[in-house]
C-alpha cells in the first residue's frame, strides 16, 4: 500500500516574496526619509502595506499550507479554487500535464455525471476542456504554481497511485 504524501506551499516561494515585502517596506521608509508630504505619506502606506504582507507570508512560511494530499484511495485537493473534496482513484480516467498562460496545471479527467467539478472549480474546468472529452467526465485543473516540489514529479506520483489501484482493483 502506498503512503499518503501531503504536499505544501513551497517555502522558496514563500522566501522570494517575503524579501520582496522587506525590499518594499525599505523604499517605503526611504520615501518616507524624503522630506515632501506626499513622499512620506506615500512612505507609510508602503510601510504598512508591505510589513503587514510579510507578517503574513511569516507565519505561511512557518507553518505551509496544505495544498494537496495524495492517498491510497484518491486525493484531496485543499486549493481554495478546487473545492471539491476527496476524489477516489476509481473516478480518475488519466491525469495530464500542460501548461496554460505559462503555468503548469495537473489536469485530472475524472467521471462526473453530475458536473460538480463545473460548479466548484468556477468555470476553471470549463476552460480546460478538450474537443472530445465525453459530457460525463471533466477535467479538474489543479494549480502547481506554489506547490513545493517539481510539476512532472507530482504528474508522475499521480499516475503510479492511479496505476497502482486499477492493478490492486483487478486482483
Amino acid at each position: 500500500m502506498m503512503p499518503q504524501i501531503e504536499i505544501r506551499q513551497s517555502r522558496g516561494k514563500l522566501l522570494l516574496m517575503m524579501l520582496s515585502c522587506a525590499l518594499m517596506v525599505a523604499a517605503g521608509v526611504a520615501m518616507f526619509r524624503g522630506g515632501s508630504t506626499p513622499l512620506m505619506i506615500a512612505g507609510v502606506v508602503f510601510i504598512l502595506l508591505f510589513a503587514g504582507l510579510f507578517a503574513y507570508l511569516f507565519f505561511r512560511f512557518c507553518k505551509p499550507p496544505l495544498l494537496l494530499t495524495l492517498g491510497p484511495a484518491g486525493f484531496i485537493d485543499h486549493s481554495k479554487s478546487n473545492q471539491l473534496g476527496f476524489v477516489g482513484w476509481e473516478k480518475v480516467h488519466n491525469v495530464s500535464l500542460l501548461r496554460n498562460n505559462g503555468e503548469m496545471l495537473l489536469s485530472v479527467l475524472m467521471d462526473d455525471p453530475d458536473g460538480i467539478v463545473e460548479k466548484v472549480s468556477k468555470g476553471v474546468a470549463a476552460a480546460t476542456r478538450k474537443k472530445g472529452d465525453a459530457e460525463d467526465v471533466s477535467r479538474l485543473p489543479i494549480s502547481t504554481a506554489f506547490m513545493g516540489g517539481k510539476p512532472k514529479a507530482i504528474y508522475e506520483e499521480m499516475v503510479a497511485r492511479v496505476q497502482a489501484y486499477r492493478e490492486e482493483k483487478c486482483r
